[in-house]
């Protein structure tokens, strides 16, 4: 503190700390040249050799060896570890914890490093670890993180909540990577955004499917006309709703049964099926049609003719043998059709 003048409240601990403070004043540092630099930064606290070396903001923080040493007119940052922070020189409100643990440029703010050699490369942005071989997988409830995952959450009594927004919102969101997943609270599902569009990847309650396997998968109900309570299965009746029966009229409501049946698109105005509505069911029918039969008499021998001007026609009906099954269908496979809830 050999260049002091009017600064006060100052403790210096060391060889050439706080060498050229001048008027600042409430700072402490603690190791040699620690703020050797600062002249007119107040409420700074320096700990270990050339932390804060070039520091003249204020509010600062520096715990290491050379923490924060470039820190000029940067304020309110935190720092610990040995040359943590060491690049920043003009920007604010930043924390670094832990050895090398800094920003990528001088300036940026409310930027956080946290972990060896983490750094980070945006303001308002966090890092945790750093990259390569300095990478760090990060638990929460848990003191072992799966090596295959970056992030490991263990909870037995809670889940993971995925960032929540309108339709709107979420069409807003700026410069979107691929990969993004958010739920849309319109749509009541789960959207991923790839290749320059957003995809739902959750199937919406209501949607019908045709499986493999014998009995309805998790998530599902067998589309066959049972009653399911309304309350259980709140996100299909919101769907559905009683357009496949109501159920006992006021606990219950019916899903489809689409048990032995084809589904046809609904006709929706278009002409070719009209008259019909959501989930109306048709029977088994041929398109009106006719055909076109002629018969004749083949007579041997002669014939003779008398009271000409009067007679009978001579025709006759006839019948093909029956063919066929009990039903007119095209070739098919029997699958298990399912609605999602």
């Amino acid at each position: 503190m050999e260049s002091n003048t009017t600064g006060s409240q100052n403790a210096a601990f060391g060889q050439a700390s706080l060498n050229y403070n001048t008027v600042g004043g409430n700072n402490t540092a603690l190791g040699n040249a620690s703020l050797f630099y600062n002249t007119s930064g107040s409420t700074n606290v320096g700990v270990g050799t050339q932390s804060l070396f070039r520091n003249d903001g204020s509010s600062n923080s520096a715990v290491g060896n050379q923490s924060l040493f470039n820190n000029s007119t940067g304020n309110e940052n935190s720092s610990l570890g040995s040359s943590s922070g060491a690049t920043n020189t003009t920007g604010n409100y930043n924390t670094y914890l832990g050895s090398n643990a800094d920003a990528t440029v001088n300036s940026f703010s409310k930027a956080v490093a946290i972990g060896y050699n983490a750094k980070v490369g945006a303001s308002n942005a966090m890092v945790l670890g750093g990259t390569g071989i300095d990478a760090v997988n990060v638990g929460i409830n848990t003191t072992t993180p799966a090596t295959s995952a970056r992030l490991d959450l263990v909870s037995t009594s809670s889940g993971f909540a995925m960032p929540r927004m309108t339709s709107i919102q979420r069409k807003a969101i700026a410069s979107p990577i691929d990969g993004l997943q958010v739920i849309d609270t319109d749509l009541k599902g789960i959207y991923i955004y790839f290749g320059g569009k957003w995809d739902c990847v959750s199937v919406p309650a209501g949607s019908t499917g045709y499986f493999a396997n014998t009995i309805a998968p998790n998530g599902y109900l067998e589309c066959n006309g049972q009653a399911v309570n309304r309350t259980t299965y709140a996100e299909l009746f919101a769907a559905i709703g009683t357009v496949y029966g109501v159920g006992d009229g006021s606990t219950t409501f019916n899903v489809p049964d689409l048990r032995g049946e084809f589904v046809r698109g609904v006709d929706n105005a278009r002409g070719v099926d009209a008259g019909r509505a959501i989930g109306t069911a048709q029977t088994d029918d041929f398109k009106s049609h006719n055909h076109q039969l002629s018969s004749k008499i083949i007579v041997e021998g002669n014939v003779g003719i008398s009271d000409v001007g009067g007679g009978n026609p001579a025709g006759g009906w006839g019948f093909t043998s029956l063919t066929g099954g009990s039903e007119t269908r095209p070739r098919n496979v029997a699958m298990l059709p399912c609605i999602k809830f």
